[in-house]
């Protein structure tokens, strides 16, 4: 359903139109270079991305966030949250105890592929 909303356009993320927004601009630049050695990571394309799409309506910059969000988090925070070995060998132990519970299909099926996911 349109909205009228749909090709409105948002306030650009990083305010650099006026002399003294400069700083924020300066500052993300400064770390970006700090951080990052190669000239286009992929931090920088979900960052242009986002900076472009604020031009073109809310849609397209909503699409642009997530599509960076989602992006971002699988390539620099992937690796975060995994369980260590300990966790995964608890997990394999309760895999053949949980198989032989007498309980519902439903809630044991759920139980494993849980197990199952955390197992691998």
């Amino acid at each position: 359903m349109p909205t009228k909303f749909s090709n409105e356009n948002i306030l650009e993320p990083i305010n650099h139109s006026a002399s003294l927004s400069f700083e924020p601009v300066k500052e993300f630049i400064e770390k970006y270079l700090v951080t990052f050695k190669k000239p286009h990571s992929e931090l920088y394309g979900y960052w242009y991305n986002i900076n472009r799409a604020w031009q073109r309506g809310i849609e397209n910059a909503a699409l642009a966030v997530t599509v960076a969000i989602e992006g971002i988090a699988k390539s620099y925070f992937s690796g975060y949250g995994n369980p260590d070995k300990d966790f995964i060998k608890q997990a394999n132990d309760a895999l053949p105890v949980v198989r032989d519970l007498d309980i519902g299909l439903r809630i044991k099926e759920r139980i494993m592929s849980s197990l199952f996911e955390t197992a691998r």
